[in-house]
C-alpha cells in the first residue's frame, strides 16, 4: 500500500484513497468491493471517481455499481490528452493527467 500512496503523492493525487482487497475481504469485481468504496467514501456514488487500468474491474463494474471512471490505458502514448469515453469514463494515458481529468470532470 506504502507503494501505491507514494505514488499518489508524487502525482499530485495524495488526497486519494487507494484501496486494498485484502484489507477489506473483497475483491474487484464483486459488488461488495465496490460497495465498499462508496460506504467509506460517504458521498452518493456519482461522486466516486474510481480509477485503473483494467476496463472490466475498474471501469465497468464501477460504473455499474453508480461511479465514476477513469481508465489508464498502457496502450497509448505518453502524448495523447485525457478524453472523455461515451460512457463518461475519462481515458489517460498515465496516472499523471488525472489532475487534469478531474478539473474536466469537475467542469462538466
Amino acid at each position: 500500500m506504502t507503494i501505491r500512496r507514494r505514488t499518489l503523492e508524487d502525482s499530485g493525487l495524495g488526497f486519494m484513497i487507494p484501496v486494498c482487497s485484502s484489507a477489506i475481504g473483497t475483491a474487484k469485481p464483486f459488488p461488495a468491493f465496490y460497495q465498499h468504496i462508496i460506504d467509506q467514501a460517504d458521498v452518493a456514488p456519482e461522486r466516486v471517481l474510481f480509477v485503473g487500468d483494467n476496463l472490466l474491474n475498474d471501469v465497468t463494474a464501477p460504473i455499474n455499481a453508480g461511479m465514476r471512471a477513469a481508465w489508464v490505458n498502457r496502450k497509448l502514448s505518453g502524448q495523447a490528452q485525457p478524453a472523455p469515453l461515451c460512457d463518461g469514463t475519462m481515458q489517460l494515458a498515465h496516472l499523471s493527467q488525472l489532475p487534469l481529468a478531474i478539473s474536466s470532470l469537475l467542469a462538466s
